[in-house]
């Protein structure tokens, strides 16, 4: 009975501890740390999810609000790969069948992404290890989805928020393409900021739909497809 009893115990604790796996850092990003939640692997950062865990799960959210599975997907661009939580959603949830290339610009993050969340198994993905804005200089090719979730820690830095940047994605986005773009609000500050951001989209786009994403903290997920109309308040 205590063998069985001491059996069970191991077994919740393996599924239900925390357990800082591995602390590393980089120049890009000097924390960074790979962590066990309830059987899982997540890449955090000094003060956020980068991977796997709250940001899988905003990303889960916003998926299913603009109902993603509707859209016929077969070209993907992510900028801001990270361990790789968006690709698990899009190919072993969603099921798509397409092609799809990241953009990181950490080597370390990339490093991880190898060692514990198997990203090499999804075949169809192509990894660049290259900065976003320099990436999409160069790019001359067009995607049905475009996400943008460049952050250090958690802050998106001010060059992904230019309007010479978002015309760039626009030029990345097919005709009837669509475009999501990650925005952590976290102070007054950030809100301020993001307001601004919703301004200049709506400038270069002629309108987008902004989600206001609740899992802890708040993301506003600016939404970009031919029909959106400027919205700033949806649920």
């Amino acid at each position: 009975m205590k063998k069985i009893l001491y059996n069970t115990c191991e077994f919740i604790k393996y599924f239900f501890d925390d357990k800082t796996i591995e602390k590393t850092g980089s120049r890009i990003n000097p924390y960074l740390e790979i962590k066990k939640e309830k059987g899982k692997y997540i890449l955090n950062s000094k003060n956020v999810n980068y991977s796997y865990g709250g940001l899988h799960k905003v990303f889960q959210k916003i998926f299913k609000k603009i109902n993603l599975e509707e859209e016929k997907i077969k070209d993907v661009l992510i900028l801001g790969f990270g361990a790789g939580s968006i690709v698990s959603i899009l190919l072993d949830e969603y099921k798509f069948d397409c092609r799809i290339t990241g953009v990181e610009k950490d080597p370390k993050v990339i490093e991880l992404a190898k060692k514990y969340f198997e990203v090499e198994k999804f075949s169809g993905l192509k990894i660049h290890i290259a900065e976003a804005n320099e990436y999409l200089q160069k790019n001359k090719n067009t995607y049905d989805l475009v996400i943008v979730d460049l952050y250090i820690d958690y802050e998106v830095p001010s060059e992904f928020e230019t309007i010479q940047f978002l015309k760039k994605l626009k030029e990345a986005i097919n005709t009837d393409g669509l475009l999501i773009f990650n925005k952590l609000i976290y102070n007054h500050l950030s809100k301020k900021s993001a307001m601004q951001l919703v301004d200049r989209f709506n400038e270069i786009f002629g309108g987008i739909d902004v989600y206001k994403i609740r899992t802890g903290l708040t993301n506003w997920m600016l939404v970009y497809k031919k029909h959106s109309i400027s919205l700033i308040d949806r649920k």
